[in-house]
Parts: C-alpha cells; sequence; structure tokens
C-alpha cells in the first residue's frame, strides 16, 4: 500500500496542482423523493478492471433515511440526468404544444422563430453536457414508479 502511495506521490510531482470541479452532478438540489425530502449527492470509486490501477468513479443520488420507512433509495445521476435531459428535450421537440403547455405568450409573427429556437434547445440538452438543464428544472421527483418533472415556466421562455 506505502508502495502505490509513494509511486502516486511521485508521479504527481512537479504537475500543476489539480483543481477543484464545479459538481457534476447537474440536477444537485432539485431531486427529492414522494415525500419532498432532498437527494443528496454521493459517489462510489471502484478499481476498474484492467492494466493499471484506473478507478472509476459513479454518481449517485441518495435519499436520506428516515424513520417513516424511507429506504434511502438510490438512483444513479448519469441515468437521471439523461433521463431528464430526454423528457426536456422531447417537450422542446415539439415547441407549439410547448407555447400551450407553458402559457407563454408568444406573437404570431414570432412563431417560427420560436420554434426553431426550441429545436435547438432540444438537441443541446441531448448533447454530451445537457446545455441549458439545469436552469429549466425545479425540482425532480423520484418517486417508486415514475419520476416528475417540474420546470420553471420563465427559465423556458427566457431563451424564446
Amino acid at each position: 500500500m506505502e508502495r502505490r502511495t509513494g509511486h502516486a506521490r511521485r508521479s504527481r510531482a512537479g504537475a500543476a496542482p489539480r483543481r477543484a470541479r464545479a459538481s457534476p452532478s447537474l440536477l444537485v438540489g432539485k431531486v427529492v423523493d414522494a415525500d419532498g425530502q432532498p437527494f443528496t449527492c454521493s459517489h462510489t470509486a471502484k478499481r476498474a478492471d484492467g492494466p493499471g490501477d484506473a478507478r472509476r468513479r459513479y454518481r449517485h443520488y441518495v435519499a436520506r433515511i428516515t424513520g417513516e420507512g424511507n429506504s434511502g433509495m438510490r438512483v444513479p445521476a448519469g441515468e437521471l440526468e439523461t433521463v431528464v435531459a430526454k423528457a426536456l428535450a422531447a417537450m422542446f421537440g415539439d415547441g407549439m404544444a410547448l407555447i400551450a403547455t407553458a402559457w407563454l405568450d408568444v406573437p404570431p409573427v414570432r412563431l417560427g422563430e420560436v420554434t426553431a429556437c426550441c429545436t435547438d434547445i432540444g438537441a443541446r440538452l441531448t448533447s454530451r453536457g445537457h446545455g441549458p438543464l439545469r436552469e429549466l428544472v425545479e425540482r425532480v421527483c423520484v418517486r417508486d414508479s415514475r419520476i416528475e418533472i417540474a420546470c420553471s415556466a420563465p427559465a423556458i421562455a427566457n431563451p424564446l
């Protein structure tokens, strides 16, 4: 064990200092359980199979365990973020339905422009970084059999 630690120290010697990264968990502070209790962000690091001592980091959203029978649900962060992003991308995929659902006041002369903007936002949501996901989502409620997503109407209207 000491040998690996020493090796790791030597390999970092002279290297630029590591910078703290912004939280990669896009929905931090926005995920709750059916009772409205917030999930916390967590991760697990496991050694990858194969050559070397590489470690893979698995991110999760974890419900706090309470005395009311809450089992401390654990949801893979990447999967939840992808599901939410795809649901929002589908919503933005039909600009006219989005305008009606969010009760947006769009003049008829701007409908073409707004629907094109919706298509662009939908594409950014399905990209690797999930684009404006964090700004659009107010809350994600994880239940036993479904996920409910609440969005901010002003955040939807702002880029349009």
